[in-house]
């Protein structure tokens, strides 16, 4: 479960801001919230009726989903926005930055595959770089117990913390692991200073069970976490972990 505060959050006071956000979630990623009767695979997640939602923090939304014609609830109401999906990409744009349950109702069947933020408004403009392997990384400091492989740091001990410098100049932080375990395990995230469209401290507990996903997952380079940074100030974030389910991370990226 996903707990995070019910937003839409402003942009601070005085902060330039541009557009093209680019967070992305992937249907394995720990930070959405899947309700209802879900089935996964190592593709996606499939449902056959209605009464199931996905929730997510983030900015307008856009579904990567095929399905036949479902209605989408914001929040548990009915929003000014398309609410059909059939076709392969269902936009939900319009939404500041915050916290969002969708709700898919009525018969019908959705494999979704992903979901991530659009161009919308006054957004964060985001660059691609290239990701660090967190084993290499001077910026990542890890406590307690890890395993430390050759590229990628993992745990399942509720006393290790990960550290985070981040350098200035850095618009979004990404977290993302080769292969995520099945279930993921849970963590706490604080953000020091707190960010300008996101909360300073934010819980997940992933609820994907160990009988939902297939033993080989083929989806590589998932994202794990992410938020987004005012590029004029310096960050530290620390997660800690919460739960004893494994919880991996491979590759932290810093974009511009």
């Amino acid at each position: 479960m996903l707990v995070v505060p019910l937003l839409p959050l402003a942009v601070a006071a005085g902060v330039v801001v541009a557009s093209d956000v680019q967070q992305h979630f992937s249907f394995l990623s720990p930070t959405l919230d899947f309700a209802g009767d879900w089935e996964t695979n190592n593709l996606n997640a499939f449902t056959q009726g209605g009464n199931v939602s996905v929730a997510v923090a983030g900015s307008g939304i856009t579904f990567m989903a095929m399905s036949d014609v479902m209605s989408i609830l914001v929040n548990g109401s009915q929003p000014a926005i398309p609410t059909n999906i059939s076709k392969e990409y269902a936009e939900i744009s319009h939404l500041p930055y915050g916290w969002y349950e969708f709700t898919l109702v009525s018969k019908g069947n959705c494999t979704f595959k992903s979901v991530r933020a659009i161009s919308d408004g006054e957004r964060w403009a985001v660059n691609d770089t290239e990701p660090v392997n967190v084993v290499n990384a001077s910026s990542v400091t890890t406590t307690g117990e890890w395993n430390k492989g050759t590229n990628r740091f993992s745990t399942n001990s509720t006393d290790a913390g990960l550290h985070i410098d981040v350098p200035i100049g850095t618009t979004m932080v990404e977290l993302l692991v080769d292969v995520p375990s099945a279930p993921f395990g849970g963590f706490d995230v604080c953000i020091s200073p707190p960010p300008p469209l996101s909360p300073a401290f934010e819980t997940f507990m992933p609820n994907l069970q160990p009988a939902d996903i297939q033993l080989m997952i083929g989806q590589l380079n998932v994202p794990v976490y992410s938020v987004l940074l005012d590029p004029g100030a310096k960050y530290s974030v620390s997660i800690s972990i919460t739960s004893t389910n494994l919880w991996a991370v491979s590759n932290v990226k810093f974009y511009p």
